[in-house]
């Protein structure tokens, strides 16, 4: 787990009724995929990344928390800094080779995302899931929650992902 680098605050929030919405009560996948750049030669991509999330979490403390319910199904954020998910993982597989199969719908998104149990829905959950998969011929790419509004949270947090050449791609 990721958890902010600094103290931040411990409280309850609650989601507006636009966020509220029983529709919108899922997890969303997104796959970022970062092609090698020279200029991370000899720098660990993960590390990178883990303190940049660390950092980013003092900033946007709630993504740390986890989504309660309250009293007539109300959602809140539980602002309880338990962190985010962050996995490593290797796969003997070139990104050439997937070829147009990674637009959505992806046929290999279930053996590219790692499933978190219990994450079936979004009660009590990480509220973001990152997966650092290093392929044959790309650095890391990555599994997030979100789209270009995520990269600016983690930019905010001193996250340079220009560094990595990103290719967005949701799924």
């Amino acid at each position: 787990m990721i958890v902010p680098q600094n103290k931040t605050p411990h409280e309850m929030l609650h989601l507006s009724d636009i966020d509220d919405q029983e529709s919108l009560r899922i997890q969303m996948p997104l796959l970022m995929f970062y092609k090698y750049n020279s200029s991370m030669e000899g720098k660990d991509p993960a590390k990178i990344i883990k303190d940049g999330l660390s950092n980013t979490l003092v900033l946007y403390y709630p993504l740390a928390g986890r989504i309660v319910e309250g009293p007539n199904r109300k959602l809140m954020v539980n602002c309880n800094s338990e962190g985010i998910m962050f996995i490593e993982a290797d796969a003997n597989v070139e990104l050439e080779k997937l070829g147009d199969s990674i637009i959505p719908p992806c046929p290999y998104i279930e053996e590219l995302l790692y499933n978190e149990p219990g994450s079936d829905g979004i009660i009590g959950c990480t509220l973001m899931l990152v997966q650092g998969l290093e392929l044959d011929d790309l650095d890391l790419d990555f599994y997030l929650q979100d789209s270009r509004d995520l990269e600016l949270v983690l930019e905010s947090g001193g996250l340079d992902l220009d560094r990595f050449e990103l290719e967005c791609m949701n799924s």
